[in-house]
């Protein structure tokens, strides 16, 4: 599993309900970034990319955050439990 520098300044956040792509695994290969792919009910559940972390939706309930209930799946705005 890819790990996660917290303190870093350079993040990047996604959200997608479709098997990695050649341009989202090119934004995985980037490095000295923390790349967090936030998953929604049509993702995959297998989704998985080399230098990306994957938040599936049993993970982001794991986090126990409130906004968790409160943010729509489906929608764009699910990529903000990334950020949190």
């Amino acid at each position: 599993a890819e790990s996660l520098d917290v303190s870093s300044r350079n993040w990047v956040v996604i959200t997608s309900v479709n098997p990695p792509t050649r341009q989202v695994q090119r934004i995985c290969d980037i490095k000295g970034w923390n790349k967090v792919i936030v998953a929604d009910k049509k993702t995959p559940t297998d989704w998985s990319a080399p230098g990306c972390v994957f938040l599936s939706i049993d993970d982001q309930t794991a986090l126990e955050y409130k906004t968790h209930s409160l943010i729509p799946y489906n929608r764009y705005e699910r990529k903000m439990l990334g950020y949190l």
